[in-house]
């Protein structure tokens, strides 16, 4: 048995262009919120904040913050998981003697990861259709 690969080249416009880079602003900024709640919360507290505590936050985040209202639930819900394996991959280094704290998540180089996720759609002939932004050729 093999495997067979396709890659495609998409062309989106220039509007899903604008909005693809409102999505990943948006999941940099919920990843940068959720890194400084967990940090704050070792450090005021003395506990942690897992996964699923900075998950629930989603929903109180959004009534605070619209934009994140226009991003998939999924896509959120990937950003907070990718802050936890950040987190786990921190204590794992400092367990064998690595050095120092996940520095909060600039806007140039910002993982593809939430787009892939978004462009989970349907592949047609003539392009691919990606759910809250439209057709893409």
């Amino acid at each position: 048995m093999f495997r067979v690969a396709y890659q495609f080249r998409l062309a989106p416009t220039k509007g899903q262009v604008r909005l693809l880079e409102q999505v990943l602003e948006t999941c940099r900024w919920l990843y940068n919120d959720t890194l400084a709640y967990r940090k704050a919360a070792w450090e005021n507290e003395q506990r942690t904040a897992d996964f699923y505590e900075t998950k629930r936050r989603i929903p109180i985040l959004k009534a605070e913050r619209p934009s994140l209202k226009a991003v998939h639930s999924q896509v959120l819900q990937n950003v907070t998981e990718r802050v936890d394996l950040a987190f786990k991959a921190f204590f794992r280094r400092v367990k064998v003697g690595g050095l120092g704290i996940r520095a909060f998540a600039g806007g140039v180089g910002t993982t593809a990861s939430p787009i892939r996720k978004l462009m989970r759609s349907a592949l047609t002939g003539s392009g691919l259709t990606c759910r809250k932004s439209g057709a893409c050729r």
